[in-house]
This record gives C-alpha cells, structure tokens and sequence, in this order.
C-alpha cells in the first residue's frame, strides 16, 4: 500500500489520473442521488395528485411532511 501511494506522489502522471478517476467517482455518485432524490420527489407529487384525485385529504400529508422537512433542518 505504501508503494502505491510512493509510486504516486513521486510520477505527477499516475497522480493526475488518479485525481480524475476519483472525480469522476464523485461525480457519478453525486448523479446517482440527485437521480434518487427526484424520483423520490416524483413517486410522492404523484402519490399527493392520487389523493388528490380520489378526494382524500391532502392537508394532513402537507403538515407531517412540513414537519419532517423542518425537523431534518
């Protein structure tokens, strides 16, 4: 392991590549939950438009998740 890291920090080459695959990892992953926090997002919009629809009460939904999102701040 400390070889790598040697091999590394001693060739600015293998340095640079390294620092763009580790880039790309994170921005991959950072796409992956903005992909997951909008389809969640969507689910819940078409969830609240459902019971909307049907006549159900949508006020209750409205405040809990009001108070969810207040609380996770």
């Amino acid at each position: 392991m400390e070889n790598i890291i040697e091999t590394m920090t001693a060739n600015p080459v293998y340095l640079a590549i390294a620092v763009i695959l580790a880039l790309v990892m994170v921005f991959g992953f950072i796409k992956k939950i903005i992909k997951l926090i909008l389809l969640t997002a969507s689910v819940f919009i078409l969830y609240v438009a459902y019971l909307h629809y049907t006549g159900k009460d949508t006020d209750e939904i409205t405040r809990s998740m009001t108070k969810t999102a207040e609380a996770a701040k």
